[in-house]
């Protein structure tokens, strides 16, 4: 059963169904022709208790939460949860989720992780001087990410493996938190 709740997160599938994360740790499909609920699934456990973002890749949903990374089945029928006991997870509190060129990029408050088809890479502090705290990110049209941290704004040039400091590359922001 679906609590009351409100919408933490949101992505399109395609041109009439959206899915949407709640508060509480659920996640529900609309379709917005008919204005009606497709399908809903609660995901609130012992350990998550809300979905923080969503992206979908590969045919599938994936959801950050404060308890690890949900990934199901578009019907929200099939799915399975990664934390940081059963995968490569850096940490079980993911703030983002984006794909791109296959791969997905999950932001945790120990850095960037990301899901290749058979791998999880971290990416933090220690080995590309990048934030831990990853709060954002998004794609130029060089195809360059970029990656907001509460310490700061960071660049991660196409085929790089070190996130370059914003400041580094003259950009002044006024607030750290992006």
């Amino acid at each position: 059963e679906l609590k009351s709740s409100h919408f933490t997160a949101l992505a399109v599938a395609h041109d009439s169904v959206i899915y949407a994360g709640t508060n509480t740790a659920d996640l529900i499909s609309l379709d917005l022709n008919s204005t009606r609920v497709l399908s809903a699934r609660s995901f609130s456990n012992r350990t998550i208790t809300e979905i923080t973002d969503i992206a979908i890749a590969q045919g599938r949903i994936w959801a950050g939460s404060n308890g690890g990374l949900i990934s199901a089945d578009l019907a929200l029928n099939e799915h399975a949860h990664f934390d940081t006991s059963n995968s490569g997870l850096s940490h079980d509190f993911i703030n983002t989720v984006m794909e791109t060129d296959s791969v997905l990029l999950i932001g945790t408050v120990s850095g960037v992780d990301q899901l290749n088809p058979t791998s999880i890479v971290a990416f933090n502090e220690r080995n590309s001087q990048i934030h831990n705290d990853v709060s954002s990110f998004s794609l130029d049209n060089q195809g360059n990410l970029w990656v907001g941290t509460y310490n700061g704004l960071f660049k991660l040039d196409k085929g790089a493996s070190k996130h370059q400091d914003a400041k580094v590359l003259g950009i002044t922001l006024p607030e750290e938190r992006v």
